[in-house]
């Protein structure tokens, strides 16, 4: 398969999933406000991450970005999100894996062009 279409692939998917995620571990439970929060922040981080895979694709920053995604709810308001926890783990790291799959695709794609 090109890597053009490997690295857009993965990085749809890691997008989704990571809303999915997102929504399955902090949005069931609060409110109208919050679950508009929780869709901000994604939608902050989604451009993030589709600017750094467009313009500098950074398989560290990529991976940080996706992580930061779950870890700044609890961190904003702890009262009302659950803390992280172990087994929560793998199902971070399955979005962050995607991600910087994408963003090593990205950079392959990106040295055959120069």
């Amino acid at each position: 398969m090109n890597t053009k279409i490997m690295s857009q692939v993965l990085l749809g998917i890691g997008i989704l999933l990571s809303y999915y995620i997102l929504m399955l571990r902090y949005g069931w439970y609060v409110d109208s406000e919050k679950a508009q929060f929780l869709t901000f922040c994604f939608f902050i981080f989604v451009a993030l991450i589709f600017g750094l895979w467009l313009f500098f694709p950074s398989k560290i920053l990529g991976g940080f970005f996706t992580t930061a995604l779950f870890v700044i709810p609890p961190v904003f308001d702890e009262k009302i999100f659950v803390q992280l926890n172990k087994g929560f783990i793998p199902y971070i790291f399955v979005c962050v894996l995607l991600v910087v799959s994408s963003m090593y695709f990205r950079q392959g794609e990106r040295r055959r062009t120069k």
